[in-house]
Formats: C-alpha cells, structure tokens, sequence
C-alpha cells in the first residue's frame, strides 16, 4: 500500500494503468457489471506499468478561485493548482436564471496524475443519513479524465471506437456518436463473437511496451470499462492490426486511407486534453504512430452479417501480414 493511502477500498486495471482506490469510509453499493473484470484481488498484473493513487475523502474541499483552464460544460471543470490541477463535477439538473449548478465532487490531482484526492458529495444531505457509507465516487467520467491525463505523458489515447479481436490482432473502428459502433458490436455478438469484442464504444490504444501482448507489435489496442448500449467491456488487449473508421452506407466494403487521411478522421474521437499545451505534444506524437504503423481504412458498412463476413475474411489474410 502506498503511504499515507488509506485502506485499499478497490483496485482496478485499466490499460496497463492500475488504480488504487483508498477511502476511510466505504462504499455502499455493488460496481456497475461492465467495471467487475478490471477489478483486481491480488496485486496489479505485470502488465501494469504505472499507477495511480486515489485517496477518497468526505471532508470539505479546499477552496480555489484559479481561473477555469478548461470549461467542460454542464459536467465538470478544470483549474490549475500549485501542484497540478482540480476538477470540479456538478450536477445537471434544471435551475432558475442566474442559478448556479452545485458541485458534488472534487478531485485535486498532482501534474504527473498520480497521486489523486478525491472530496466527494461534499453538499449533498443524504450523506448524514447514512454516516460511514459513500457511493464510490471513481467512476465515469471522473476515470477516465484521470487515464486520460495519465495516459497523455504515457504513449496512451482514449479513442471513441469499438474493438474486436480477429486473426490474432485487434481491429479498432473509430466513430462519433450514431456512426455505428454498438450497431455492428452486436452483429458481431449475433455472429458468434463475444469472447472476441473488446468495447462497443471506447478503447485505449497506447504505444507497445517491454511486456506487453507482442514483442513486434507498434501499437496494442485495450478494451474499457465504459461501454455503449450493447455493454460491450472487456479487460484484455491484442496489437493493433487496423484501424477502421465506420461509414454507414448502402454496401460493405474497405476503402484505405493514407495516413493523412487517417489523421483527419481520428483526432475528432480522441479524447484527449487539447487545453494542456505540455501534454498535447506527446498526444499527437501517438496518433501519428497509430497511424503510421496501421492499416487504416474507411469501412462502409450496412447492418447486416456480410459486414462482420468481410472483416474476418480481411483480417485472414492479413494475420500474418
């Protein structure tokens, strides 16, 4: 246990990145299903590389008048801090003009992101009702910020796009919102896929590591815990082998990009902190070698089982290519 942690409450691994979650005061509540496989009982596995330590606390949250670096709208904030930053989680409701909404968590975090203080639901009253019990506050969105800060300085890059495993590599199809990633996921189910499907909706791509999944691979592609409406979450990673930006269309078929291309089609679906002038250099070193070491096409695809039949004929005939 790191020192000065309070009790480990939870571990997870997410992407070769461990998370250790201490809280003096536990969490009521079981985890969403699609988080129970990053879980982790008995230490992180090999593969984790780095990690990050999350002290949850229940006591007021510093004050900070810093100005806002990043404006997230409804849902969060950012502001620099002597040490790093803060993030700063409100609620959605609906407010009277000129009303300004509550903030419900806090996370104040060192530079590197690796030491994390939590403060959570510091103005909500049901709390004293139920003394010595916090819903676990490390959930989306607030991981993921923190991998993707994490990440950022680490060759690592949250990507909208559902992933597969075909032909011993993993097929990444990147897409915004309503391009099709929860739609051809489960023709993939309904075609027999399911130990294959890393994540209808989000995937950590980072750059190959000493260790990780193979020796030559460029790039590996990591499932996520934060799936789609076909609940697609997996903890497992393959090399990279293409990079598929979806389409829908009237036929299926495969349409390469250059890299440049490819560049242009995947910088809208990576989340990422375009505000941090330090990190974002080493962000877009990553995409460049995502795809420059890729295969990267257009897949235009309708909803139908000869969509999921030409990507495991493609990905035949380039498993040993």
């Amino acid at each position: 246990m790191t020192p000065g942690l309070p009790v480990v409450t939870e571990a997870l691994a997410v992407a070769g990145v461990g998370l250790r979650i201490g809280s003096a005061t536990a969490f009521v509540g079981r985890s969403d299903p699609w988080y129970l496989p990053f879980i982790v009982e008995d230490g992180f596995p090999a593969g984790c590389t780095s990690a990050i330590d999350v002290e949850v606390a229940t006591s007021p949250f510093p004050p900070c008048d810093a100005p806002l670096l990043f404006d997230g709208g409804i849902a969060w904030t950012m502001q620099p801090e002597d040490t790093g930053y803060r993030l700063c989680f409100r609620r959605g409701e609906r407010l009277t003009p000129g009303e300004a909404r509550s903030v419900h968590t806090v996370a104040c975090s060192d530079d590197p992101t690796t030491h994390v203080k939590v403060y959570a639901e510091q103005d909500v009253e049901p709390l004293s009702a139920r003394p010595g019990r916090l819903t676990n506050p490390v959930r989306y969105p607030l991981d993921q910020l923190l991998l993707m800060n994490h990440l950022a300085s680490r060759g690592g890059v949250i990507v909208h796009a559902a992933g597969v495993v075909m032909g011993g590599g993993a097929l990444a199809f990147p897409g915004v919102s309503g391009a099709g990633k929860s739609t051809l996921a489960r023709l993939m189910l309904d075609a027999g896929w399911a130990d294959s499907l890393l994540s209808d909706d989000r995937m950590i791509l980072r750059a190959a590591r000493e260790g990780d999944v193979d020796n030559e691979a460029d790039v590996v592609a990591w499932g996520t815990p934060w799936p789609s409406d076909a609940r697609v979450a997996r903890n497992a990673c393959a090399p990279l082998s293409g990079l598929l930006f979806l389409v829908k269309s009237e036929q299926n078929e495969l349409v390469p990009l250059t890299p440049s291309e490819a560049t242009r089609r995947l910088m809208p679906v990576v989340t990422c902190p375009w505000y941090d002038a330090e990190r974002l250099p080493g962000v877009l070193d990553t995409c460049a070698q995502i795809v420059e070491s890729t295969p990267c096409y257009e897949m235009r695809f309708r909803p139908d089982q000869e969509a999921v039949a030409l990507l495991a004929e493609w990905a035949h005939e380039n498993e040993d290519g």
